[in-house]
């Protein structure tokens, strides 16, 4: 049997300076989004070190449903956003060592985000950005990267332009920082324009609103659906004994799923 094993570790707990713990686990998969770093065993083992109440240690049936929950959005700051999943997605296409739990979890979080979270996709930094900028005409995103990416579609009209030429800053009436930027630049450039400031990492620069202005906001949106947590835990309960039992009743092996 294919065994699974997770070591969950919030970036809050992270030493100012280092990437990691210090100890993750021997040859495991190293996965990490906004809020967390996952590292992810096709089998069983454990951390050599005690782990502080806010770090999670799970095995089979419950590594499997909690990786589920996360790639869903059950565990992110807006309940059932679809960017962990895009991020999965990602990660397992470069780490084929993760089959087959990879696509059965790719498969799983299709099936969860269908029958409970589709509504739920229209909440997104660039909805809540568009409607900060409301109707007016003339908006700069300052950026080129993933997160422009994301917001251009929803304020089409917006001139991107990259960051490192941001002194060819236009007149605008909002501009909308979506890329790593420093503080002196963003002061300098400032006028009277509405500044939507997205950096994760902010210094002394004020701007209008802000990325925890924004997470504020969705979180206060999405709490409705948060209703639904029960139901949906239920079915990734289902989901995952079914996926452990499939595994128990292999008498020709893994050959047999191809």
């Amino acid at each position: 049997m294919v065994q699974l094993s997770v070591l969950h570790w919030p970036k809050a707990l992270l030493i100012p300076g280092h990437s990691s713990p210090g100890f993750p686990l021997e040859d495991a998969l190293r996965f990490e989004t906004c809020q967390r770093i996952l590292w992810i065993q096709s089998q069983r083992s454990s951390p050599d070190l005690p782990l502080p109440p806010e770090a999670s240690y799970f095995t089979e049936n419950e590594a499997y449903g909690f990786l589920l929950e996360v790639i869903c959005g059950l565990h992110s700051r807006v309940f059932g956003e679809t960017e962990v999943l895009g991020q999965f997605k990602l990660f397992y296409k470069t780490r084929p060592e993760l089959s087959p739990w990879g696509q059965w979890l790719i498969e799983d979080a299709k099936t969860i985000r269908s029958r409970h979270l589709r509504d739920i996709g229209s909440h997104s930094y660039g909805s809540m950005v568009r409607r900060w900028c409301g109707s007016l005409p003339h908006v700069v995103i300052l950026g080129t990267g993933q997160l422009a990416e994301k917001i251009r579609p929803w304020i089409p009209h917006a001139q991107v332009l990259p960051s490192r030429n941001c002194e060819a800053l236009p007149l605008a009436d909002a501009v909308i920082v979506a890329a790593p930027m420093e503080d002196a630049d963003l002061v300098r450039l400032r006028k009277k324009e509405l500044w939507i400031d997205l950096r994760a990492e902010r210094g002394e620069f004020r701007a209008d609103r802000t990325l925890e202005d924004l997470f504020a906001e969705l979180e206060q949106d999405s709490k409705r659906h948060r209703n639904a947590l029960p139901s949906i835990r239920k079915d990734i309960l289902e989901l995952t004994q079914a996926r452990f039992n499939r595994q128990w009743c292999r008498p020709m092996g893994w050959e047999d799923l191809t």
